[in-house]
């Protein structure tokens, strides 16, 4: 565990180094999406292999179709051929600017007509960085495909996620600054969030105590869906707008659409195996990734995919799932 130990280190001294400039909700976002959009620009311009090793973070997990180290993965491989490009339909970002999700539509254009049609899917992926000054890095990556969509790039038109106002001290004097940290192999990555307030042991208990507080809306999620019904479990465990992605379809949003979507046949058993997770510095908007398994009644395996789940703490302080995407490992 020496690894770990040293990044967490890095990041109190990162977080101790700087202060929290008051960057605007607006501005925020308006970064977000201005770097998803230079991601897309130079993958047409210099191709796939170099924008992802631009815009990826050290520690980044893309998912192929488990979870891997995006960077080493993307290392080992030659440039591919054709053209990716894609564009955000939507952007949200925590209160404090450190931690974000965008979301949206994905072309793969062949290098020429003879050697394959154009794919289509929608890209999901998180987004950190270290303060608001920082540059933005790709945190985790992940998509679905399906077939030609009714609108697509050119024609998409984004929409904006909730504001997430600067939330008050969870405890006198004890603003967030935290750290949440996912492990992959042998690899870790560290999410930091910056406050007002010098880093202590109250907040670092407050950090641990909201990102257990989601990993357990995690685990009641893989429980209402393998033990109740979940038309009537879903509502209480997702946003309204909540947003669903499978392969073969396009997204699906809000509480009716996504049930809909993420609606499974009676299970036997049913568990989400996180490889990694990460909370905003103002423990408002957090994440989750791993592994997928889903056992039909009828079935004496399960069905596996690769996970992202996008947590959103409400007004009430509960944790609410505000985006799900599942990517099904192929059949053998």
């Amino acid at each position: 565990m020496r690894w770990f130990r040293r990044i967490v280190l890095a990041a109190l001294m990162c977080a101790s180094a700087v202060s929290y400039a008051q960057e605007t909700a607006d501005e925020h976002l308006d970064s977000l999406v201005d770097v998803e959009k230079a991601f897309s620009a130079l993958s047409v311009e210099k191709g796939m292999k170099v924008a992802f090793l631009a815009y990826l973070a050290d520690d980044a997990i893309l998912f192929r179709p488990a979870p891997i180290p995006g960077r080493r993965s993307w290392e080992s491989r030659a440039n591919p051929p054709g053209t990716l490009i894609w564009d955000p339909s939507y952007a949200e970002v925590s209160a404090f600017g450190d931690l974000g999700v965008s979301t949206g539509p994905w072309e793969y254009r062949p290098p020429d007509s003879t050697q394959g049609e154009i794919g289509y899917g929608q890209f999901v992926s998180i987004w950190r960085r270290m303060d608001e000054q920082g540059p933005w890095a790709v945190a985790v990556d992940l998509g679905v495909s399906h077939a030609k969509p009714a609108a697509g790039l050119g024609n998409i038109t984004f929409e904006a996620g909730p504001e997430h106002p600067i939330p008050a001290p969870e405890k006198s004097g004890a603003r967030a600054f935290g750290f949440g940290v996912g492990v992959v192999g042998s690899v870790g990555g560290v999410s930091v969030g910056v406050a007002d307030s010098p880093f202590d042991d109250e907040s670092r208990q407050v950090m641990a105590h909201q990102m257990h507080r989601m990993m357990s809306a995690e685990r009641r999620l893989a429980y209402e869906l393998r033990s109740k019904d979940p038309g009537k479990a879903w509502p209480k465990l997702v946003t309204s707008d909540v947003r669903v992605l499978r392969n073969g379809s396009e997204p699906a949003v809000g509480m009716t659409a996504g049930l809909e979507r993420a609606g499974t046949p009676r299970l036997r058993a049913a568990d989400f195996r996180a490889h990694g997770h990460g909370v905003a510095g103002a423990l408002d908007m957090g994440f989750s990734y791993g592994i997928a398994l889903r056992t039909p009644q009828d079935a004496s395996k399960p069905d596996t995919a690769g996970y992202l789940h996008v947590w959103r703490r409400d007004g009430s302080g509960e944790w609410k799932l505000s985006l799900d995407v599942e990517s099904a490992y192929p059949k053998r």
